[in-house]
């Protein structure tokens, strides 16, 4: 249980990163709880830590830029704090005006890496930078990457972004609104693996502020959430062996599916959401 305190030191420490310059090495998030380990890491930007479900939901984290995002990072995160995720690191990577770059995200990827069994973030702009993050993330082979498809109903390319197939990689596309298709903003391929709903997902975000997502990004959370509450029910399973126990036990086949996701594969959520 947060103290107070701690919560207070977190968020004005936080709060107080956006008036002042980054040194080169990240900075922490001040006052955050001793971890042992989180369930999940989140690469992403800055979300709204005046909100109570924020405050709650982060164990710890870094900041790797000085300005960051926050209203899709609030979003992001209230879609796993409805899943009832209560404890993830966080790595600031993407600035205000919505990009990054390879260096950060290998940072982010090195720190996620101490902290979680699963990392959770979007995929790059192009091709090339996507099957360069991919090589990156199959060398952490203990840990299990769920990973957003870019946004467009194109199909991806497997001869270019040939190291997005690594087994320790779940890419995550989006199911239409009767969860009976694709959605009509959906990528597909033979390196996408699983797909999950993504029409009028519900979040909070900045400013407490409700609203609802659309596409792949919501779809991630939802997949990462459940791969988390499977990774604790498993804990001697980690990176692939995760994904294929989960992939087995938590999906069901959809014959509409065949040809665009892997096996035809569609999340069988069952995590309940909070009231």
């Amino acid at each position: 249980m947060k103290t107070f305190q701690n919560t207070f030191l977190k968020v004005s420490a936080i709060l107080a990163l956006s008036s002042v310059a980054q040194s080169p090495r990240a900075q922490a998030y001040s006052g955050a709880q001793p971890l042992d380990y989180s369930s999940i890491t989140l690469i992403s930007g800055r979300p709204d830590f005046r909100l109570p479900f924020v405050q709650n939901i982060i164990a710890d984290g870094y900041s790797f830029v000085r300005f960051a995002e926050g209203n899709l990072t609030t979003q992001q995160l209230s879609i796993l704090s409805d899943r009832f995720i209560n404890r993830v690191s966080m790595a600031e990577i993407v600035d205000h005006g919505g990009s990054t770059n390879f260096e950060l995200i290998n940072r982010a990827i090195s720190f996620g890496a101490s902290r979680s069994p699963v990392i959770t973030f979007n995929l790059g702009s192009s091709p090339d930078l996507n099957n360069r993050l991919c090589m990156m993330m199959s060398q952490y082979r203990n840990h299990a990457f769920v990973i957003a498809t870019q946004k467009g109903a194109f199909p991806i390319d497997s001869r270019i972004e040939g190291a997005c197939m690594a087994r320790n990689i779940l890419r995550v596309t989006g199911l239409n609104a009767d969860q009976s298709d694709l959605d009509s903003l959906s990528a597909y391929g033979d390196t996408v693996r699983i797909a999950a709903p993504s029409v009028n997902i519900p979040t909070i975000g900045w400013g407490g502020v409700y609203s609802s997502l659309r596409g792949s990004t919501p779809a991630t959370m939802i997949v990462a959430a459940e791969l988390a509450h499977h990774a604790q029910m498993l804990p001697e399973y980690r990176g692939a062996d995760l994904i294929t126990s989960f992939l087995d036990q938590r999906t069901i086949v959809l014959e509409s599916l065949l040809g665009k996701v892997e096996e035809g594969r569609a999340l069988l959520e069952i995590t309940p959401l909070k009231k």
